[in-house]
């Protein structure tokens, strides 16, 4: 009996294993930059979603939360998730661990990268999320996409293609986006332990 259970229990793992990177490999959908064209213009495009789901710039300075914050328009708490620059250098963000990019077309000046969640790792759940991509040199300079918008759920590869192909690459993409939402039960939890510390303290009295 004992040994059914055991087999019974690993394959039950095993089937939730398989199913966990079925799940975190969900399809993957593209973005590329022929599809937003962009000028320095007035007014710079003719697209009109610009402005709601995507945004363009010049400027070689690089962005950070704040930046980004003015620019969607966004209200509340607003913080870096993720980055990978396009050189040797690790990702950085409270999501580091959960995502991976590879940059592609060429080794020294991509044009391309894709954006994956790691197997296992928690994924950002939430949104709206923004996609920032730069190059810093070119016009446009960077890209700034709502994907959660475009439809991205956190668990989806994001494959960018064409930007700047024929002068300029990406430097770096990062997620932008509210910060890790606190779950309802830890609040609960957290709320049931100051009425049992309240509690305790008035029967000692």
């Amino acid at each position: 009996m004992i040994m059914i259970m055991r087999k019974v229990g690993g394959l039950v793992f095993a089937v939730l294993v398989v199913f966990g990177f079925a799940f975190c490999q969900a399809d993957a959908f593209e973005i590329s930059a022929v599809n937003y064209s962009w000028s320095s213009g007035s007014p710079p495009t003719t697209d009109p979603n610009y402005g709601t789901i995507w945004w363009a710039g010049l400027g070689s300075a690089n962005q950070d939360a704040t930046d980004i914050k003015a620019i969607v328009g966004f209200t509340g708490t607003f913080v870096e998730l993720y980055k990978q620059n396009a050189r040797a250098v690790p990702d950085t963000g409270p999501f580091a661990d959960s995502y991976t990019t590879v940059f592609s077309n060429t080794p020294a000046e991509p044009s391309d990268a894709t954006l994956s969640l790691v197997a296992l790792q928690p994924s950002i759940s939430w949104g709206p999320i923004y996609l920032f991509v730069k190059d810093g040199n070119q016009v446009p300079s960077w890209y700034l996409f709502d994907i959660t918008a475009l439809g991205w759920h956190g668990r989806e590869s994001v494959e960018l293609k064409n930007f700047w192909p024929n002068q300029g690459s990406i430097s770096h993409i990062a997620l932008y986006g509210a910060p890790v939402p606190v779950p309802p039960t830890v609040w609960l939890l957290g709320t049931g332990l100051i009425g049992l510390v309240a509690i305790r303290r008035r029967l000692r009295k």
